[in-house]
């Protein structure tokens, strides 16, 4: 293998083995500058616990049924759950790109 292949190969290792962590990090940081990715998640949990039956749901553990008041919190469970998964998913994407231009620099592919 090349040089060039080593660093590809090197680059694609060091994410799949740091995914976990890097995808820590952005929670964390969602966690100290975003309100609303906060006020969510404080909502989400709060629901939650109001309805033990989403745990059944998440779980699969078989059949439940739900009442209007808790199909209805779960809907609003839903869109909350999207919208943070948006969130993270959107910083991820950013941080891929900030990732991507430094190796892109580091093999000499840009100044």
């Amino acid at each position: 293998m090349d040089t060039e292949q080593n660093k590809r190969y090197d680059f694609t290792k060091f994410i799949e083995e740091y995914f976990e962590s890097i995808d820590e990090e952005i929670v964390m940081r969602l966690r100290s500058t975003d309100n609303e990715y906060v006020e969510l998640g404080q909502e989400i949990h709060a629901l939650a616990e109001k309805f033990p039956i989403f745990r059944e749901v998440l779980d699969g553990t078989g059949a439940v049924s739900m009442t209007a008041e808790e199909h209805d919190a779960f809907e609003q469970y839903l869109i909350m759950r999207h919208t943070i998964d948006g969130k993270v998913l959107m910083q991820a994407y950013f941080q891929g790109h900030a990732d991507c231009h430094s190796y892109l620099k580091r093999i000499g592919v840009i100044q």
